[in-house]
């Protein structure tokens, strides 16, 4: 075979090394569980169920600005203002993790994937629907180690600046992964991006971990949230974590007030929902079939 000539079965190759993952996600046996710890909430029944919190006026008119609280850059656009970017190491766990997992993907297809082939996403709205995206939070590969990006939009005139800015890193990762991105993630951003012009390619291929967690873990566990499955796999119980119902109400009081206290926490939850899905996937990829 000349060596100077491309090789056209690649792509195919590549497609079904992508396909084997999905296989495997859905096929292997399920993690054994084990008991959570004493101080951990496990069952949704024992989650409080009080209305959503509404935050009093501060009388002491205190307005902490996001740059002290949240470090990041301007990120210049071209479709707009400026947005906010948020990049933070995600952990050395995963970076060996994710890339052992897809390695030991599909033997027999001749391509070994690359942490570098994958995004995982979550996004943050102002609720369901058609609601207004100001956060959409990636986790990809960059030299050589797993980095959480997270695209910030601190008005509403920079949620079209953000949706360009994920168009761009969509389009050079075939394979995209997910916790509930088919119902909610990925039609949410098709809509925004549609109204506000922005050309938003499909993904090659998506994985969703919620539909692969039901399969295996319906008849085992009281309800397949991620929170859930964090707490009883990855065995992290959250701490100070915002509640998601306050989630839209506390942007919105950041545009009004330039307060960034809640924000922040918005910020953190993003961030920690990115690296559970991580993990997930790294953890259903780890399991041998039986």
């Amino acid at each position: 075979m000349n060596a100077d000539r491309p090789d056209d079965s690649a792509p195919a190759r590549r497609g079904d090394a992508l396909r084997s993952l999905h296989k495997k996600l859905a096929k292997s046996a399920p993690t054994p569980l084990t008991a959570a710890p004493a101080s951990a909430i496990v069952y949704r029944r024992d989650l409080p169920r009080a209305a959503p919190h509404t935050a009093p006026a501060d009388p002491g008119g205190i307005c902490i600005p996001l740059e002290r609280l949240v470090q990041g850059i301007e990120a210049p656009s071209p479709r707009g203002p400026g947005f906010y970017l948020i990049e933070s190491p995600a952990g050395e766990a995963l970076a060996s993790a994710v890339p052992r997992a897809l390695a030991a993907l599909s033997p027999d297809s001749g391509v070994a994937l690359t942490p570098n082939d994958a995004c995982f996403l979550d996004i943050e709205t102002t609720g369901l629907g058609t609601a207004l995206t100001f956060l959409i939070g990636t986790l990809v590969w960059s030299g050589g180690q797993p980095v959480c990006r997270q695209l910030l939009a601190r008005t509403y005139a920079e949620e079209a600046s953000i949706l360009h800015a994920f168009a761009e890193q969509a389009g050079r990762t075939p394979l995209l992964v997910t916790f509930n991105g088919k119902t909610f993630d990925v039609p949410s951003l098709r809509a925004r991006a549609a109204a506000a012009g922005v050309e938003l390619p499909e993904p090659r291929f998506h994985f969703d971990l919620l539909h692969i967690a039901r399969r295996r873990y319906a008849d085992t566990l009281p309800d397949c949230r991620l929170q859930t499955l964090e707490r009883i796999l990855c065995r992290r119980h959250r701490v100070g974590d915002i509640a998601g119902a306050d989630i839209g109400r506390a942007y919105h009081d950041f545009v009004r007030t330039g307060d960034a206290r809640e924000l922040a926490l918005i910020i953190q939850h993003n961030r920690q929902d990115l690296l559970t899905v991580a993990e997930l996937m790294a953890k259903m990829l780890s399991m041998r079939d039986t």
